[in-house]
Order: C-alpha cells, then structure tokens, then sequence
C-alpha cells in the first residue's frame, strides 16, 4: 500500500468517527524510578510516533536502545514498559489492546504481553503515551496515576492479597472515580516466571512472567484515575 495513501485513508476514518484529536501527538513518556521514587517526563514526538506507532512498537525500540546487554530479567536494572498504541481510547475497532515489555524470566530475551481491557484508554486520557518503569524498591510500593501526576503509595498492606482483593482496596480509595488498575498477585510477588498482569478482574497479561517483573521491582500494582480533555491527548 503506498504510504501516503494508507495514511488519508487512515484519517478520513478517524474523522469520520468524530475523533479530532491529533493522532501522532501520543503524548507524554512517563519514565519511573522505583530505586530512587523519582518521576520524570518526556515528550513522545510526532515523527517517532510516525515512526513506531506507540504500543508494540514503542516498547521493542526502547528496550532495544535503553535495556543494558547484561541486565537480568528479575534484576533492578530490567525496565518494564506499559504502552498504548495511536488508536487506543478511539472508537477505532479492536483498538482498547495495551502492551506490557521487558525482558523476560522465562526466556531471557525480550517478553511481551498484549493485555485488554480500559487502561489504555484511561492513559490515553491522562494524555501519556507510555509508562517506562525501572529500578526496585526497597518496600512493596504501588503507583497512583492521576491528573496531578504519579505518586507513590505504600504496598505493604496490599502484599500478600491476590489481585481482586488487592484491587477492591484500591478502588475504594478512588470512590466515584474512574479507575483502572494493574495488579499482581501471590505468583507474581514470588517471582513465578510465568506469572501475569491483571487489568481490572477480567483481563490478564498472561505472557512471558510480566508479573514476575513487577514482583522483583516490589510493585504490587499501578492505579490510573482522572479523565482530561481528550483534545489535548
């Protein structure tokens, strides 16, 4: 297909769904130091986005370019990514899939997971494009993500909890809020190389032991809460 082609097509369609937002302005990269409790940002940008088209993309050309050679998959210096592709949170067919990447305790090379369910979406609203996660606390932590930016909330009394538990706690922190949450349980908290991701109760991340990685970095769970203006998305 010729790409200037392919690419009219593929805004005339958004536009008649009633979608204006820009569609290579994926947002923010959200970069998270677990080591340190540190949160920086930096800009997607257009052409990178033209480039790789967030998601997968994203995800496999970070790893490839920041992931250090020797890093060990359970180890601090793994870095465990959760992106959104150009057309999640759009009324685009099949497109509320997220990816979840780092390098992987089964295999040793690189692990991906497609995940559904709204999370995707809910960053989209937030406007961030990706969350880059690194380093390893030194207690169970959890993520809260929000309109005033990301913030760290103590994990220790969500450890142990598998993840409908774990989540219900949270969930009535956020009351009348929308909530979306990533999760792991037991398995992942005992670094079970095939553990998963949950999102919400129903949608699991279930390939190459992502839960296994946020069980290293002591991360029990990431909440994602607080709607923008899809506009500036």
């Amino acid at each position: 297909m010729n790409q200037a082609w392919g690419e009219t097509n593929f805004l005339s369609m958004l536009k008649s769904m009633g979608e204006t937002c820009m569609v290579y302005n994926l947002g923010t990269i959200v970069l998270v130091d677990l080591s340190e409790k540190k949160v920086t940002t930096e800009p997607f940008g257009e052409q990178l986005a033209r480039n790789i088209l967030g998601g997968f993309g994203f995800n496999t050309w970070y790893l490839y370019k920041h992931l250090p050679k020797d890093a060990l998959a359970l180890g601090p210096e793994n870095i465990l990514i959760i992106s959104r592709g150009l057309l999640t949170g759009t009324a685009a067919p099949a497109s509320s899939r997220s990816h979840i990447s780092a390098k992987s305790p089964l295999s040793g090379l690189m692990g991906s997971s497609n995940v559904g369910g709204h999370i995707g979406a809910r960053l989209r609203s937030l406007g961030i494009a990706a969350m880059v996660i690194n380093g390893r606390s030194n207690d169970p932590v959890s993520l809260l993500v929000d309109e005033t930016g990301v913030s760290f909330r103590t994990g220790q009394d969500l450890w142990g909890l598998d993840t409908r538990s774990a989540e219900s706690v949270l969930r009535k922190e956020r009351e009348g809020q929308a909530v979306e949450i990533l999760s792991i349980g037991v398995a992942g908290e005992n670094l079970v190389p095939f553990a998963c991701i949950m999102n919400g109760t129903d949608h699991a991340a279930g390939r190459t032991g992502m839960g296994a990685i946020m069980g290293s970095k002591n991360l029990k769970a990431i909440l994602v809460a607080g709607v923008k203006n899809r506009e500036k998305s």
